[in-house]
């Protein structure tokens, strides 16, 4: 682990150019992922009619399944491998030996875009 007082690494630091290979390769993957969501938005942006008024009830189901949908794709060990610092992949070791950390990670993930989304739908709706 990283020495007290100083921040751990990941595998390549990022340079100011934006030429930081491993954050490229995880911005890709997740724009990758949310893609199809963003092209059915766009749809809907073209035919307002087919908007469906949600209503207050959450559709919590469907809240999951688009989560899923979107981290299920982006989440993957070559990501998690890319984003987490070296000096934690080198002391877990082989992500089989801390497979539980990887799938908390991704709840995490979810957790805190779920958690996000909700408040731009409140700030939307003028109850932040």
């Amino acid at each position: 682990m990283a020495e007290k007082g100083k921040q751990p690494t990941r595998a390549s630091q990022p340079d100011d150019s934006g030429n930081d290979a491993e954050f490229r390769f995880a911005l890709k993957e997740l724009l990758a992922a949310f893609e199809p969501v963003i092209a059915e938005n766009l749809e809907l942006l073209r035919a307002p009619d087919k908007v469906q008024d949600p209503g207050d009830q959450r559709d919590c189901e469907a809240e999951i399944a688009l989560a899923n949908r979107i981290f299920g794709k982006f989440w993957s060990e070559k990501v998690a491998l890319a984003v987490l610092p070296k000096e934690v992949v080198e002391r877990f070791g082989p992500i089989d030996k801390w497979r539980w950390c990887y799938l908390h990670i991704r709840c995490c993930i979810i957790f805190g875009w779920r958690r996000n989304s909700l408040e731009l739908e409140r700030a939307g709706r003028g109850r932040v």
